[in-house]
């Protein structure tokens, strides 16, 4: 299962797809609900030449989403070929982990309810976090109490000036870390975030009313997830460039402050009008592997295309893996440009037949199942 790029991020993965085409591998791209604004993607995938893998490597295309909600391949002129083999699989469940503390059991405010505020795994919630913190700063009646997580990769600076501020308020408290996020999640009121795929998979997991402040640089992914679910009623959504009073100020706190006190009150997403899951009822798929012989045909078959662009992408460094690179071709130790080799697929004993690649995959569309 290959994750949102067909060649890999730099086509460092072309050349061993195509090895393992040869040897009888069922490939299978994995796509977001979203990838960015369509009149940006097709340009970026026409230039790096990906239709010819999706249409010849691959064997599924699976998008972690829903018809309803977005289409990441509209605005591509696909052939048929590529459209009957896109399957959407629902949002990704998330649960609480096996030894996650109870739910009841550590709460960071004690018994009070509180409105989670986190940017997911991203380093560039500052924005999103100072907003939050003026609305605290400049309304100190709001109702319910704020816990900040700011995340492994926040600038260690912001996150102290941060905590600083924090430190000067009675109805905010903060962390850094949390290795059980699920948990807070789960307890929370209400949650702010900016609309990550992981972030948001957790929030219709747990059913929790959110507000999504979204990135809009440099892709629109967070901007365009955020705009479709609000129009379905599963979040609201507030755009920090939209809400600033004039264009070198920042965000209105007004605003913010407004919708933390309606925050709570919000209707959660298993309320909202829209389909929870698609019309296509639950199917059930066996995929078996193909004779050895079978994929080197197939494979040999692959159009002049897929070798080009294998050609075209960047080669690794031998000893860095590095693409391109710099080092002094001299000495022992040198770095250098090295192929991938692989050896041809062991024959199967006498006998013996082969075994499916997935002996059974269940794909149940609807956005809190797969």
């Amino acid at each position: 299962i290959v994750d949102k790029e067909p060649h890999g991020l730099r086509g460092e993965v072309l050349d061993t797809l195509i090895a393992l085409k040869e040897r009888g591998t069922q490939l299978v791209l994995g796509l977001r609900d979203i990838l960015d604004d369509p009149l940006l993607l097709a340009p970026e995938w026409q230039t790096k030449n990906v239709l010819p893998a999706l249409e010849n490597l691959y064997d599924e295309i699976w998008i972690y989403g829903l018809p309803q909600v977005s289409n990441p391949l509209e605005g591509l002129d696909l052939p048929a070929a590529i459209t009957r083999k896109t399957t959407y699989t629902g949002y990704l469940c998330r649960a609480l982990r096996s030894g996650a503390p109870a739910p009841n059991a550590e709460k960071p405010l004690g018994d009070r309810p509180y409105i989670l505020v986190t940017a997911g795994g991203d380093g560039d919630g500052e924005m999103m976090f100072d907003w939050v913190l003026r609305a605290y700063e400049n309304d100190s009646a709001q109702p319910v109490p704020a816990f900040f997580v700011f995340g492994p990769f926040l600038d260690p600076d912001l996150v102290a000036r941060f905590t600083a501020r924090i430190a000067k308020l009675q109805n905010v408290e903060s962390i850094t870390f949390d290795t059980h996020p699920e948990t807070l999640i789960s307890e929370a009121s209400g949650i702010v975030a900016m609309g990550g795929y992981n972030t948001v998979c957790e929030i219709l997991s747990f059913d929790r009313p959110s507000l999504i402040v979204p990135r809009t640089k440099p892709r629109l992914e967070q901007f365009l997830r955020a705009s479709r679910m609000q129009e379905m009623g599963l979040v609201k959504r507030l755009v920090p460039e939209a809400a600033a009073i004039d264009q070198n100020s920042a965000p209105d706190w007004k605003l913010m402050a407004t919708a933390l006190r309606h925050l709570p009150q919000q209707r959660v997403p298993s309320k909202s009008s829209s389909p929870k899951t698609s019309t296509r009822p639950p199917s059930r798929r066996r995929w078996a592997a193909p004779s050895q012989a079978r994929a080197r045909t197939a494979a040999r078959r692959l159009p002049a295309s897929i070798r080009t662009a294998r050609e075209a992408a960047p080669e690794s460094c031998g000893k860095c893996l590095k693409p391109r690179c710099n080092e002094p071709d001299s000495g022992t130790n040198r770095h250098r440009i090295a192929p991938l080799h692989l050896s041809p697929a062991p024959p199967l004993p006498a006998g013996h037949k082969t075994a499916p690649i997935f002996p059974a995959i269940r794909v149940t569309p609807g956005y809190l199942t797969v």
